[in-house]
């Protein structure tokens, strides 16, 4: 494959701007370099953000910069950030004070960020709707299913549950990395576990893998995915998505047979009932929203449309059905399980004598309502006491979710 040149974009999303912002607080590697032609960057510490209006930095390891910068010398800090080198436009100082022998900085607020992308480690993330189950096997044969969620020449994310945790500690071996795409394509290739991230929520390992002793052939193969996945993603950005013809990778061929069939990670065959097991589709939905609205974007109202037909359909089939079914997600996480149960008992309570599309609207709100629990940060939930700043910040949820 041909190194492609590297690409630079501007990115002025707020939400974006602040989840590139938090990775390079959470994983340091931040430098200062002033706007001058022979300046060199300098490392410094980004401690936080306040989104719109300042970041405050820790400059003690440039402290013979401090005069210069205080007199409104500019300055632009870099990092990395979700695989990508991110700059931001020029900045100022606007406060400093002295705290234990650290020297605290806070300068103006980025509107914009520029993002370098080298092509050749090009990630393709998958969106929501696009499923691609993977299966990790370990060297003494044993496996996790889970969810391929971007992929790159160099390595692939993979969500995995739990359980996984016991393969990945073989991290001496190259562990074998399969997925199948809806059209039924499978892929085999070797891989290292690099770096994981526990999500206590939603009992799910996120994963990031790196390829080993990949042939010329399974590189060109991979690219090929790479680039159907974004060929795929990109007619989940229009607005007709019939637009745009859809990957061969995303067609499926026919339905499968019930007692084989997975939903990405999910076996269908662990849930209680045939009617819980029409439910994952909306259960899957509202995880893969979770997920979304962790990283910035917001809900998906075609997606949303869609279940809450789904729900609609269900409860005039089955009533009873249905409801029960909701008893029947214990495998699904908390705020899943919670926003389909509201959806569906709303539905039941308002009957059948209102306007359809009213009764729609009221499904959709009742499956996203608490969505927004899911940005609240996760000390809330597991302080000891909860006191009258924990009640303030989880009061907020609707508003985060509406931002």
């Amino acid at each position: 494959m041909a190194v492609q040149q590297d690409e630079y974009e501007s990115v002025t999303s707020p939400s974006v701007i602040s989840s590139l912002l938090n990775t390079m607080i959470e994983s340091g590697g931040v430098t200062l370099c002033l706007a001058t032609p022979d300046a060199r960057p300098e490392p410094v510490v980004l401690m936080e953000q306040h989104a719109g209006e300042t970041l405050v930095m820790d400059l003690s390891s440039v402290d013979y910069l401090l005069s210069r910068l205080q007199q409104g010398e500019q300055f632009f800090l870099r990092g990395q950030s979700q695989g990508k080198v991110v700059r931001t436009p020029l900045l100022s100082l606007t406060e400093t004070r002295r705290s234990g022998g650290r020297f605290l900085c806070c300068s103006n607020y980025p509107s914009s960020v520029e993002v370098l992308q080298r092509r050749e480690s090009y990630r393709a993330e998958l969106r929501m709707g696009m499923v691609v189950s993977a299966l990790v096997v370990g060297e003494s044969g044993e496996s996790a299913q889970g969810e391929l969620r971007d992929l790159s020449q160099d390595g692939r994310q993979l969500e995995l549950p739990l359980t996984a945790s016991g393969i990945l500690a073989e991290t001496q071996y190259s562990l074998k990395l399969a997925f199948t795409f809806p059209s039924g394509t499978y892929f085999e290739v070797n891989g290292v576990a690099r770096h994981q991230k526990t999500d206590p929520e939603r009992h799910m390992l996120r994963v990031g893998f790196r390829f080993a002793g990949c042939t010329s052939e399974q590189e060109r193969q991979i690219w090929y995915f790479v680039c159907e996945i974004e060929r795929e993603a990109a007619r989940y950005k229009k607005e007709v998505q019939e637009e745009r013809q859809p990957s061969p990778l995303f067609e499926q061929p026919g339905k499968r047979t019930p007692d084989t069939e997975h939903i990405g990670r999910r076996d269908i065959r662990r849930y209680a009932t045939p009617m819980a097991r029409r439910l994952v589709k909306v259960a899957a939905y509202l995880d893969a929203q979770l997920l979304m609205l962790q990283q910035g974007s917001d809900i998906d109202s075609r997606q949303l449309s869609r279940n809450a037909d789904r729900l609609l359909m269900l409860h005039e089939e089955d009533r009873e059905g249905l409801l029960f079914a909701t008893r029947c997600l214990s495998l699904e996480p908390l705020l899943v399980r919670h926003g389909i149960a509201v959806a569906v008992h709303l539905l039941d309570l308002v009957g059948a004598n209102m306007p359809r599309d009213v009764r729609k609207a009221i499904v959709a709100s009742g499956l996203v309502h608490d969505l927004g629990k899911a940005l609240i940060p996760q000390v809330v939930f597991k302080a000891p006491n909860f006191e009258a700043t924990h009640r303030q910040a989880l009061s907020e949820h609707v508003s985060l979710l509406m931002a």
